[in-house]
């Protein structure tokens, strides 16, 4: 994709936009040496299509000598017609009077064939050397404008130069008034001098800028207002999902004392475990800063702790949580954290006769290929021929690992199970 601007070569200018046109004013061979050259330099290392229309002061033969110093391959470049020098007086043919309306068509169709050969963009540089003559300035300024807007928008740039000695005074401020801008040499210096419309452009480009600034100063102001009024919504309804799951939590548990079997009191307690860890969600959800997912570490801690206590086991079991990298949204964070609660309250439920000193090991890492959610236990029996969870819930952790298209391994480690649940992250 072609760059908005090119490189100009010149230092004192530097990038300009594609369809430029500006002048210079010169004295001496010496100063059209030193902006041209450079400026066709840069074209050339852009592969970009180059025409010189060479002035009187130096002729074809010197506007050659004088690139080919800085471009060493010129010949070759002229030879596969990337670059063209002429001399001006045969690129515009005297006919009389200057012709503005014949040159811009002989001009125009230059340009468009060097276009045609496929290079990134056209340079123009040429000698104004009918400004001395006699009415120039009738087709002078009729000529700058076609000429103006022949290149708007193309991938075109111009340069056109004007001898000081064959420019009258009271020209100057035409030639100024028809470019862009002008290139002066001021005590050895390149100076830009730039015509009164560029400048309103530019003070009123200045004053679109602020106001543009302002307006988004003004929009990202009532885009955050809207983020803060939709966190605290967002917050409201955390807390009202866990203040109904734990009237739910209360309800059930008072039916729970209710019931005489065994069997459909534990049955309450595992959905109960089930809801609390739901609503332990929900309430880290409230109380984080960041309601949009919870901290990993903090979670499962609490989660760990609230379920060995359950048991009555807080004395007993050693409860250890690592992580590396925590954080869950919310549309991850519940399914984990009831894959979470089947398994601890497994562990828990099968303990063995004697738990004391028992460890439960959780670990949570977001690795490059995946978030990877670790629970080791010693606090049931190892492990035999694979069947160290039996009794787990499996249809329904696979379930809720397909939720984070995640999946699931189970294995035993010395004397140890083992829990491994693997899932993309969001």
């Amino acid at each position: 994709m072609r760059s908005a601007y090119a490189d100009s070569g010149l230092e004192c200018i530097g990038p300009i936009p594609w369809g430029a046109h500006f002048c210079q004013f010169y004295e001496t061979a010496q100063d059209l040496k030193d902006t041209v050259v450079p400026y066709f330099k840069a074209g050339l290392d852009a592969n970009e299509g180059c025409l010189w229309v060479a002035s009187t002061t130096l002729g074809v033969d010197g506007a050659t000598d004088a690139l080919r110093a800085a471009v060493p391959d010129l010949d070759a470049r002229i030879k596969r017609g990337q670059m063209e020098i002429v001399n001006n007086r045969d690129f515009f043919p005297a006919r009389g009077a200057f012709d503005a309306e014949r040159a811009m068509g002989d001009w125009s169709a230059k340009t468009q064939s060097v276009l045609a050969k496929g290079y990134a963009g056209v340079r123009v540089a040429g000698a104004a050397f009918w400004i001395a003559a006699p009415c120039a300035f009738e087709n002078f300024t009729d000529f700058e404008r076609r000429l103006n807007e022949a290149i708007a928008g193309q991938p075109i740039i111009c340069l056109c130069s004007y001898c000081l000695e064959k420019t009258h005074a009271t020209d100057v401020l035409d030639v100024v008034r028809h470019h862009e801008f002008a290139l002066a040499r001021r005590e050895g210096e390149w100076e830009i001098v730039e015509s009164a419309a560029l400048k309103v452009a530019k003070h009123r480009l200045v004053l679109a800028n602020a106001d543009l600034e302002r307006k988004v100063d003004e929009r990202t102001a009532h885009l955050q207002d809207a983020l803060a009024d939709k966190e605290v919504l967002l917050r409201e309804v955390h807390h009202r999902v866990n203040n109904n799951l734990q009237v739910i939590s209360s309800l059930m548990l008072l039916k729970s004392k209710e019931l005489a079997a065994a069997g459909a009191r534990h049955v309450l307690d595992d959905v109960l475990r089930r809801i609390n860890a739901i609503s332990l969600v929900h309430e880290t959800l409230y109380l984080e800063e960041d309601s949009r997912g919870i901290d990993v570490s903090a979670y499962l801690a609490d989660l760990a702790r609230t379920l060995v206590a359950s048991y009555g086991l807080d004395d007993q079991v050693k409860v250890g949580v690592s992580t590396k990298g925590g954080f869950l949204g919310l549309t991850e964070a519940v399914p984990v954290s009831l894959i979470a609660t089947e398994v601890i309250t497994h562990a828990l439920r099968h303990r063995r006769p004697d738990a004391s000193a028992s460890a439960l090991d959780i670990a949570y890492a977001e690795e490059a290929a995946g978030c990877v959610l670790s629970i080791r236990d010693t606090i049931a029996p190892p492990c035999e021929g694979g069947q160290s969870h039996a009794g787990l819930a499996v249809a329904l952790v696979d379930k809720l690992a397909a939720q984070v298209d995640g999946r699931v391994a189970y294995d035993c480690d010395d004397d140890a199970n083992v829990f491994t649940l693997r899932f993309p992250p969001a």
